[in-house]
């Protein structure tokens, strides 16, 4: 979706498929994780905190 906050609360839940009191429905998550994959952050390398 493009310029997404410039859009209404209810574009933006039409064009995501999503309903506002119960999110997305089971098959969504299905399909949006085959789509997308996990929703998560790739994992950074380098040195941790504690090597600093």
């Amino acid at each position: 979706m493009e310029n997404a906050h410039t859009k209404s609360t209810e574009e933006c839940l039409a064009y995501f498929g999503v309903n506002e009191n119960t999110g997305l429905s089971p098959d969504n998550v299905k399909k949006n994780y085959a789509k997308y994959g996990p929703n998560e952050l790739p994992a950074e390398e380098g040195k941790t905190l504690w090597e600093l």
